[in-house]
Order: structure tokens, then C-alpha cells, then sequence
């Protein structure tokens, strides 16, 4: 779901497929306890494992309404539940590259399909992966053709 900010900047959340998507799998697990804690209503191990699959299905549900990105002017602000809040000077980007699986270690722990921003010599940032999957297909060919528009050499 995009909208504009004011008239310069514009923010870009999570799809609403990426919304469907993991309610359904949460939605599945937290079905599957239900049916376990009704054929086995006393076992406190049961309510216990239940309790912990709601709340990992809790913290993936914040994670998905978590994401955010907002871009205008020469600025990009990009939010993720555990990296926090990130801005970007569209003008400190060196190169920006649409990245599948992993060529390294470290990439193993970042998004599979992702967009990485790559900062120039004395930005304050080195990389800083984008999620791209999470977003929808048109919103994310808007804010390609700013970074275009926006990047300077």
C-alpha cells in the first residue's frame, strides 16, 4: 500500500499478498494447536508449545506490518523489525543492484530476493539490503526509476 507524504515523499508498506500469505500460514499452525489442545485439553506441555506458536506467529505478523519504505526529495528511510530505521542521501548511493540467493556467508542471513544499496567511499553506510519481495511489483519499479532519476555519479 503506497501513498504520498505531503507532496515530496511517498511511502511504500508491505503487499497485501505479503499480509495474505503469512496470515495464512499462521492462521494454519495456530489451527493445527487448536485441534491438538482439543484432543488433549490437560497437558501443560501442549498449552505451553501452543503459546509459543501463537507468539511466533504474533512476531511474524508485527514483522510483516513492520516494513517500510519511504523515499522523496534526495532521501530513502527504509524500516525493518530488526534493523530499525536506515536513511539513506540518494546522492552517498554508489550502485544499486537486485541481488537472488547468496554470494557469500553473510548473505545467507539476508532476504533471498533483495535489492542492495551500496554506499560510496565515506557514506555512512556500506550496504544496506532491501527486502523486495515483501512489496508489491509496481510500487518497487517506482521507487527503481527514483533511485535512477535521483543517483548521481
Amino acid at each position: 500500500m503506497s501513498n504520498q507524504v505531503g507532496a515530496a515523499r511517498t511511502v511504500m508498506r508491505a503487499a497485501p499478498s505479503a499480509h495474505l500469505r503469512f496470515g495464512l500460514i499462521c492462521g494454519f499452525i495456530i489451527l493445527m494447536w487448536v485441534f491438538v489442545l482439543s484432543r488433549f485439553p490437560h497437558d501443560r506441555l501442549a498449552w505451553f508449545a501452543a503459546a509459543v506458536a501463537v507468539a511466533i506467529c504474533a512476531t511474524t505478523m508485527a514483522w510483516v506490518v513492520r516494513f517500510r519504505l519511504e523515499y522523496g526529495g534526495d532521501a530513502v528511510t527504509y524500516r525493518t523489525l530488526f534493523g530499525g530505521d536506515v536513511d539513506i542521501d540518494v546522492r552517498m548511493i554508489a550502485s544499486a543492484e537486485v541481488v537472488t540467493g547468496a554470494r557469500s556467508y553473510r548473505d545467507r542471513f539476508r532476504p533471498r530476493v533483495r535489492l542492495e544499496l551500496m554506499g560510496k567511499p565515506g557514506a555512512p553506510f556500506r550496504l544496506v539490503p532491501v527486502n523486495i519481495r515483501i512489496f508489491r511489483g509496481d510500487e518497487f519499479k517506482q521507487f527503481t526509476t527514483f533511485l535512477a532519476q535521483r543517483m548521481r555519479p
